[in-house]
């Protein structure tokens, strides 16, 4: 493994080599990764660990990429090969020249060492990941692998962590690393180096009393703002209360499901008033009617198959209609030698949801203008926590605390903060 290299990442792609490309939150991976597969998508596999990071980035998940099993993979495990034929197919094939792993700092460490095996054994080559080319990308810091506890004593007899990077397979194949240092997201540097400090956890008091000055002392609620909130029911009781409160009659919305589609982008039944607030969940495709993934904006007026949206930002109307999300699988295409998209499943619903309140999991991806930021009573609890909430918004001043941010919110595992320093 090679310490990262002042290059661009579409250089070090090209390059073949196995590569982990790093960053915070909104520094362009999603981008480069949308990139690479519009130009080589033929010859690429791009899986990521969960159903909803998957569905993100338009790819499967690891296991169903893989045919990965739900075990603790052990050095000495023998292989299964129970794989449905669509999956050797495509992992045996000439066509697969590129797998692209995004959100690697879920990727637990047996199941990289999984995939290396799998490959190994379909490409019938002995060398990493069966000679194949590697991109993982992510932020190690923001997500952590699941571990649980009825696995941990198989586990940590044959892993040092649950990282990626303690995967035998990952120091064999010897990656280049790059991290990404421009930030797209945010453009107040004050707010980008305390953003970067949290993450890191350094400089913690000057940090917390930067986010306190901005985001809570003599600062009053805007009672329009978009509530980040811990837990589900929640924000589904700030969502419910709110929408009572508008005097205008419902209008249902109800999803529909085709084929093989878990995850549910957006709720199943859409309850909607003329005057409610809204988030839209797709970007738009229409130059002239430009709103993306996070546009907040007020219901001017509904029909039995759409609605009408003022955006916040623009103050425009805009059409919103029927949206479908697609589950994709890679098939080989013998006849062409290539890797084609085949859909197994469809999701069509209106790309909406309300917009009162968002758990701070459903921000993940996000650019958020505004917002109230519900810490709760208790302190935050989860690894990275208050940097994913934080780094969803553009712009700090817009934003609003509950209580005041503080020490014992910043949850870091230092094991894993010192590997990320020594990597350049």
């Amino acid at each position: 493994m090679e310490s990262n290299k002042p290059q661009d990442p579409f250089s070090l792609m090209g390059t073949g080599q196995n590569c982990l490309i790093v960053g915070s939150g909104g520094c362009g991976k999603s981008t480069l990764i949308k990139t690479h597969m519009d130009f080589f998508g033929d010859n690429t596999l791009l899986s990521a660990p969960t159903g909803i990071a998957a569905f993100n980035v338009n790819g499967s998940t690891n296991h169903k990429a893989f045919g990965l099993g739900f075990d603790v993979f052990k050095q000495e495990s023998v292989l299964s090969l129970k794989k449905k034929k669509h999956i050797k197919d495509v992992l045996s094939s000439r066509a697969l020249m590129t797998w692209i792993g995004d959100e690697v700092g879920m990727l637990r460490a047996d199941k990289l060492s999984e995939i290396d095996r799998i490959l190994k054994h379909y490409r019938n080559n002995n060398e990493p990941f069966g000679g194949i080319q590697v991109c993982l990308f992510g932020d190690p810091l923001q997500l952590t692998p699941i571990l649980k506890d009825n696995e941990k004593r198989d586990f940590y007899d044959n892993y040092k962590s649950p990282y990626f990077f303690d995967s035998p397979a990952f120091i064999e194949a010897n990656f280049q690393i790059l991290k990404l240092q421009t930030v797209y997201r945010q453009t107040n540097p004050e707010q980008i180096k305390a953003l970067n400090n949290l993450r890191l956890g350094e400089n913690l008091k000057e940090t917390l009393e930067f986010f306190n000055d901005v985001c809570y002392n003599n600062k009053s609620r805007n009672p329009e703002a978009l509530t980040l909130a811990a837990r589900n029911a929640e924000v589904d009781t700030i969502n419910s209360y709110e929408l009572s409160k508008i005097n205008s009659p419902l209008q249902n919305y109800y999803a529909k499901r085709l084929g093989d589609f878990k995850e549910t982008p957006v709720p199943e039944q859409l309850i909607l008033k003329v005057g409610c607030r809204v988030m839209i969940c797709v970007n738009s495709i229409d130059s002239s009617e430009p709103y993306f993934n996070g546009s907040l904006g007020t219901v001017k007026s509904i029909n039995n198959d759409s609605v009408l949206v003022t955006l916040d930002d623009s103050g425009k109307d805009v059409y919103i209609g029927s949206y479908t999300w697609y589950n994709v699988e890679k098939r080989h295409s013998k006849r062409h030698n290539k890797l084609v998209d085949h859909v197994i499943g469809e999701y069509q619903q209106l790309p909406l949801r309300l917009a009162y309140a968002i758990t701070a999991h459903k921000s993940q991806g996000l650019s958020l203008p505004s917002g109230y930021v519900d810490l709760g009573n208790k302190p935050l609890f989860a690894t990275g926590q208050s940097y994913v909430i934080l780094s969803r918004f553009t712009d700090l001043e817009n934003v609003c605390f509950s209580r005041p941010l503080t020490k014992l919110d910043v949850k870091l595992d230092r094991y894993l903060v010192d590997w990320y320093s020594s990597i350049g």
